[in-house]
């Protein structure tokens, strides 16, 4: 059997980009059209990515005698550190608009990664090491 490596995306990233000074120019009724359309991206198809993935998943295990495996930590530790220098670059970058997004990333980042662990991940762990999956 081969071996492989690797790394889960840890989400999918669904983006609608509107030009501000376009949008501010519309009429209200337009404007939540807009506002509507780019909600209404989201749900479809995070839960096609969640189902799709948990799918191939599952036949990659059935079928295909994959083993799925933790990474070890001190792998998951080096990927973190190697993170943390891409966005200490990000903010040292002359772009201003690098800076803020930067900055503006990594405040959500803390922000929901503070709420995860009790939220989504304290709710999948606890019923994983009930129902064993």
């Amino acid at each position: 059997m081969e071996t492989g490596i690797g790394v889960g995306e840890p989400s999918s990233a669904e983006e609608c980009g509107v030009n501000a000074e376009v949008f501010a120019e519309l009429p209200d009724d337009l404007k939540e059209v807009v506002t509507q359309a780019c909600q209404g991206l989201y749900n479809p198809v995070w839960t096609e990515y969640m189902t799709k993935h948990a799918q191939s998943l599952q036949t990659l295990v059935s079928e295909h005698n994959v083993q799925v495996r933790k990474l070890p930590d001190d792998v998951i530790a080096a990927m973190g550190v190697a993170a943390q220098e891409i966005m200490q670059e990000y903010l040292a970058d002359d772009d201003e608009l690098v800076v803020r997004i930067t900055k503006s990333f990594i405040a959500y980042r803390d922000l929901v990664g503070g709420y995860m662990t009790y939220a989504d991940n304290g709710q999948m762990n606890a019923r994983a090491g009930v129902l064993n999956y």
